[in-house]
């Protein structure tokens, strides 16, 4: 997370606009905190000017996009100096990516499981080109877990998930298998109504292994029974598993 606290030019510009030393007031004085937060969306100003004039350069038909990954909530982010209200208003940044409801940054505990916790984020986002895309942490989530929460969170309006450090997400089980088909919102929602494995899932296993040679296993010969299949193979460039 970005650290603007009490870096000379921060201190001078503030005791030159307040007439007092930040240093002297409580951490979260509200001047001191919009000064910093100023500070910070002037240099996210910069960053978006400098890359426009940068695409116009390499003469490319899109922009190159800006991802800000953030904190939890709207206290946090003030507290951090993250006006993310500006942010998204001027078109500062393409995509928004909450890392994780819980403060601190902390990936170790489980993040969404109250859906409610959205709510800011759609809102701030809806209606704006902003996308806004929430991480779904810890690295290692139960395939019950992956569906249910994001399902909760497609009903508050979450229109995209992110996975944070997706190899280590990437160990071929069933876990795997539920991540890669959570855009699947009507599967999702099957599930989440007869609380059993969905009846539109896919009924083969497709690898991809070395040189593009395809191979399949039909599992309907073997109903009932989940078969997890992979390559060990240094050129194996896709795994997909149902």
């Amino acid at each position: 997370m970005p650290l603007l606290e009490y870096e000379a030019p921060l201190v001078d510009t503030f005791r030159a606009a307040h007439g007092v030393d930040p240093r002297t007031l409580p951490e979260d004085d509200p001047r001191w905190r919009a000064h910093r937060a100023a500070v910070l969306t002037d240099f996210m100003r910069d960053a978006r000017r400098l890359l426009n004039d940068e695409t116009q350069r390499q003469q490319r038909k899109k922009p190159i996009a800006i991802t800000a990954v953030v904190l939890s909530s709207r206290e946090e982010h003030r507290r951090y100096g993250l006006d993310l209200e500006t942010w998204v208003a001027e078109g500062l940044i393409d995509t928004l990516v909450p890392y994780s409801s819980v403060p601190g940054l902390d990936s170790g505990e489980a993040s969404w499981t109250d859906p409610r916790a959205a709510d800011y984020f759609v809102q701030l986002t809806s209606g704006t080109p902003c996308r806004l895309a929430l991480n779904l942490m810890p690295r290692q989530i139960a395939p019950e877990d992956y569906r249910r929460r994001a399902h909760a969170l497609y009903a508050r309006g979450v229109e995209s998930l992110f996975f944070w450090d997706s190899y280590q997400r990437n160990n071929f089980d069933r876990s795997w298998s539920a991540l890669r088909r959570l855009g699947q919102r009507d599967e999702l929602s099957e599930w989440v109504k007869s609380d059993v494995r969905p009846s539109c899932l896919p009924k083969r296993t497709l690898l991809v292994s070395a040189s593009g040679i395809w191979l399949t296993e039909l599992l309907g010969r073997l109903p009932g029974i989940e078969l997890t299949l992979f390559i060990k193979c240094i050129y194996c460039s896709q795994s997909a598993i149902t």
